[in-house]
């Protein structure tokens, strides 16, 4: 037998029998989702299981004197039933649990310190002439049984190594309770932070969530915005500063587990008195996966965009893939298309083509501008688009420096992936996160820079002439004319004298600017006086004349 110490907080046996002015134990009976086990969640007043000493939140360790161990519900139902008007039930409360289990001692019936309660029995019918006086025998046995239940309740107890006396948690029903949150943060790189704030409320005592990144470990793990801190690796910072709570946080490295309770848990605990701690039945566990997930979708109401193995992305660029199988685009057939938009330099020395633009109304990083005939309108970017991901890495929470800083830290060419206002807010309302992994997400390259003209000179330009037929006499129309657009020189249109008089000619319409120039001045009217001759030549023009 394992030797117990003085001090070790005492089991209790509780013996429940059924009386026939009650109907059934009076207890309720639950099963442990964060820990292992079968708990007591709520005892009805002035019932059997009250006057036997039960409470909620108790453990079960033994049922008629067997040990439960990791029995599951329905086997511990059964086994309280084999006894159909009492049974005895070995229970401790969260502290008691708590104290054994750290020791490696075994709570048994057979200990020395364990308290023995039993219910009242049935009490026997009322004689007539003295009603009045097993009235009130009976009623301040009742006020007796009381009040030795609160002199257990009132006792002191220690939790995280500050004592503190018992709060009213004693008869709360933890079925219903609000659930804290234990959450064990993991940096998925020691390089890496947590991915969360730590924010100090003045209005508030305490310290508190204040902002969670998206995808980060700290999400993953459940913390949220607003939630407030109780725990940091088992020891309670209720009453500590924002400097001690930082410095316990850091005490443990690449890793930290806090508890916290959501701000409606917060006041639910706080108008009942009762003092949060990790070892409460209802204490919900959560914990930073090993590896970061593709994209961080766990909403229910979420569309469900899961990328297979073998889907291949459309592009719009002039070619295309094969089109995304139909079990890659289930559930998102319906929802808006982001655009990744891979836009390459036609020059080094030349820009992209795109402004971009940061909306004091609105969140993140937009398209301001894109200039026609550049490498940014011929890459799908749009006025008016969000940025999302810049080569890769989503850039939704960082600032206008740090994006540009992305866009340049590849040479001559940048990956965004955009959404346009429609989508935006679709996806907004649905509170999904976007990525580039996306199996409806849609590829756009821009295209190889247009060929240019080689034949050019000071006054020709690089435009070809269309005209509809080579007959045709009437000036071409705007639209029949169209540039070859290159990067490298900027060009000049023909003046339509020379278009017009191409057209009179009959001249072959499909040759380049300077051939047709060229062909003209050919066959314009001879001009003697622009002929080269010797002084002999024009002696005998002379003497003719």
């Amino acid at each position: 037998m394992d030797a117990i110490p003085p001090d070790a907080p005492a089991p209790r046996l509780c013996h429940v029998i059924k009386r026939p002015d009650f109907e059934g134990f009076g207890f309720n009976l639950f099963a442990g989702k964060v820990k292992t086990g079968q708990f007591i969640g709520k005892v009805d007043a002035g019932s059997p299981a009250e006057d036997a000493g039960l409470k909620p939140g108790d453990r079960i360790i033994e049922v008629n004197g067997v040990h439960i161990g990791v029995e599951n519900h329905k086997q511990v139902v059964q086994r309280i039933k084999l006894r159909p008007n009492e049974t005895e039930l070995l229970v401790v409360d969260d502290e008691t649990d708590e104290y054994y289990a750290s020791r490696g001692l075994t709570i048994k019936s057979t200990n020395s310190n364990v308290i023995r309660k039993r219910s009242s029995p049935a009490p026997e019918p009322a004689r007539k002439i003295s009603s009045s006086s097993s009235e009130s025998e009976s009623e301040q046995q009742k006020q007796a049984a009381r009040l030795q239940q609160q002199q257990q309740q009132q006792q002191a107890y220690v939790t995280n190594g500050q004592r503190r006396e018992s709060s009213s948690s004693e008869g709360e029903d933890w079925s219903n309770a609000p659930a804290p949150r234990l959450c064990h943060v993991i940096k998925w790189n020691e390089n890496d932070g947590f991915g969360f704030h730590l924010l100090a409320d003045k209005k508030r005592k305490g310290q508190f969530i204040g902002k969670v990144d998206a995808g980060s470990a700290a999400e993953a793990a459940g913390l949220k915005l607003s939630d407030r801190i109780v725990e940091v690796n088992g020891h309670n910072v209720v009453e500590e500063t924002h400097k001690q709570v930082v410095q316990r946080i850091k005490a443990v490295v690449n890793e930290t587990k806090l508890l916290v309770i959501d701000p409606q848990g917060q006041l639910y605990y706080a108008e009942r008195n009762i003092t949060i701690t990790s070892s409460m039945p209802n204490v919900q566990k959560m914990r930073t996966p090993a590896t970061p997930p593709q994209r961080i979708n766990n909403r229910p109401d979420n569309l469900k965009l899961a990328v297979t193995t073998a889907t291949a992305i459309t592009e719009t660029n002039g070619s295309s893939m094969a089109p995304p199988t139909k079990s890659s685009l289930k559930r998102v057939s319906s929802a808006p298309a982001p655009r990744l938009c891979h836009i390459i330099k036609w020059r080094q020395d030349a820009g992209y083509g795109f402004h971009l633009l940061a909306d004091k109304k609105r969140v993140g990083h937009f398209i301001g501008k894109v200039d026609p005939n550049t490498p940014a309108s011929a890459g799908g970017l749009k006025v008016g688009d969000r940025i999302i991901e810049v080569n890769g890495h989503n850039v939704v929470n960082e600032t206008h420096k740090q994006i540009v800083e992305r866009i340049k830290s590849v040479s001559n060419e940048t990956k965004l992936l955009v959404l346009d206002p429609e989508a935006d807010l679709y996806y907004r309302e649905r509170d999904i996160m976007v990525s580039s992994s996306q199996s409806n997400v849609v590829l756009i390259k821009t295209p190889a820079a247009p060929r240019a003209t080689n034949e050019s000179s000071d006054d020709d330009d690089d435009y070809e002439v269309k005209l509809r037929s080579k007959g045709s006499r009437s000036p071409p129309s705007r639209s029949s004319v169209s540039p070859l657009t290159s990067p490298t020189s900027p060009t000049r249109p023909l003046s339509m004298a020379t278009i017009a008089a191409a057209a009179n000619s009959g001249l072959n319409l499909n040759m380049s600017a300077a051939q047709l120039r060229a062909r003209l001045a050919a066959q314009k009217k001879y001009d003697p006086k622009r002929e080269a001759m010797d002084l002999r030549r024009k002696h005998e023009i002379i003497q003719t004349m």
